[in-house]
């Protein structure tokens, strides 16, 4: 308590007049926290353009994935291939996508999305295992002989 007590009473919000707004601008502490955090999430021109290009490439291995889940669902019998197939690929996408975007060292942003990616490689792997273990005589189909 004695530590609010020698503290300054800041006024907030609406309650700063115009002089009390332009002390806190022209404040060097603040100018370098600001210059820091915009440094910190800047995103290069490498980012930005890969960025972009798994954006385009992203919405392909979604629509690879939703194919798989719903001929899953349909039961064909190339079901189970196509199923292994979206998931490996989209395992590696992740990856890769990881691998190129951590590679560009100026950006925090590029950084952090690898975390995102190996949570969906976790839930990918997940689904792996149960599509190997599960049962799959629904999806073999005996061949029919023509006579």
């Amino acid at each position: 308590s004695e530590m609010l007590e020698k503290m300054p009473d800041f006024p907030v919000g609406d309650n700063m007049d115009s002089e009390q707004l332009d002390s806190l601008r022209s404040d060097s502490s603040f100018k370098s926290m600001a210059q820091n955090m915009q440094s910190m999430f800047a995103m290069s021109e490498f980012t930005k353009t890969w960025t972009v290009r798994f954006g385009y490439m992203g919405v392909f291995v979604a629509g690879v994935y939703i194919l798989a889940g719903v001929f899953l669902l349909v039961k064909r019998s190339f079901s189970i291939k196509l199923a292994y197939a979206a998931l490996v690929l989209s395992m590696v996408f992740s990856i890769l996508q990881s691998t190129v975007l951590a590679s560009d060292s100026s950006s925090l942003l590029a950084k952090s999305a690898g975390f995102g990616n190996m949570f969906g490689i976790v839930i990918d792997l997940i689904l792996l295992v149960v599509i190997i273990a599960m049962d799959k005589a629904a999806y073999s189909f005996p061949e029919e002989k023509i006579t």
